[in-house]
């Protein structure tokens, strides 16, 4: 039996690794300069922000999208819980204080 192949915008290409050494030899190395070159004389052409014919290919962002990207600032806060809590709190698998996280979160929301 044949097997099917990728087709070629499918395959993954191997994942090609740089050491510091590596980047700071590109960065003084002539390729390096007319890349540089190259990218300023691109934005001095069509200048550093989008087009209006760029901006119309992103699609608009919807509430969801907008809660799906929303991070809050996390803090670091020195808390004493009971110990029967956090022994309930771990039995349910690692990332116990996500979960707390999680449940003063939703007991801010209700509360709104």
């Amino acid at each position: 039996m044949k097997t099917k192949r990728a087709a070629a915008s499918s395959r993954r290409e191997k994942l090609v690794v740089k050491s510091e050494a590596d980047v700071r030899r590109y960065m003084k190395s002539g390729k390096a300069k007319r890349d540089i070159t190259r990218l300023r004389e691109h934005v001095r052409k069509h200048g550093g922000e989008p087009s209006a014919e760029d901006l119309k290919e992103i699609p608009p962002l919807t509430q969801a999208d907008l809660a799906r990207m929303y991070r809050p600032v996390k803090q670091s806060i020195h808390v004493r819980v009971d110990a029967d809590v956090i022994a309930w709190l771990k039995s349910k698998g690692g990332a116990y204080q996500t979960r707390l996280n999680d449940i003063l979160r939703g007991a801010m929301l209700s509360e709104r």
